[in-house]
């Protein structure tokens, strides 16, 4: 028969395995938002820089007013994406501690595990030195009885 917490460690063992799958997605979804705010990093960086006009190339207002409006775009983008990357941090930190939290229990409930086993084999050489004691017993008796 199974003790209590015989049932328990897989599950624990399981809840780890959860936890650390959590913080896998979790990783790699923050690292998908650095890497789409690194590309608006470089758009703006490249637009910006097309806007340092030569004088060598005339450039039209209407030409001007688009990348006035693509820039206040790409500056919106960033700053949501800012947002996007610090909430994914944060959900990387969160799972971070889930998974602390339960390789902490998976760790308790082995170390619990291991200290009854080893009580349960003391137990059990106790048993098995007191039924060659007994026998011994036995024998002797019976050999110096005689």
């Amino acid at each position: 028969m199974k003790s209590p917490l015989e049932s328990l460690l897989p599950l624990k063992r399981w809840e780890e395995d959860e936890a650390k799958n959590l913080f896998a997605t979790a990783r790699r979804d923050l690292d998908m938002e650095e890497e789409r705010l690194e590309a608006l990093e470089r758009n703006f960086s490249d637009l910006r820089a097309k806007m340092n006009f030569s004088e060598k190339e005339p450039v039209g207002i209407d030409e001007i007013k688009k990348m006035n409006a693509h820039m206040e775009h790409l500056l919106d983008l960033l700053q949501h994406q800012k947002k996007t990357v610090a909430a994914s941090g944060k959900r990387l930190d969160e799972a971070a501690q889930i998974l602390a939290e339960a390789s902490k229990q998976r760790k308790t409930y082995e170390t619990v595990d291991a200290h009854r086993r080893g009580a349960e084999r003391q137990v059990q050489k106790k048993k098995e030195q007191k039924g060659m004691d007994e026998h011994a017993a036995v024998r002797y008796k019976k050999h110096y009885a005689e």
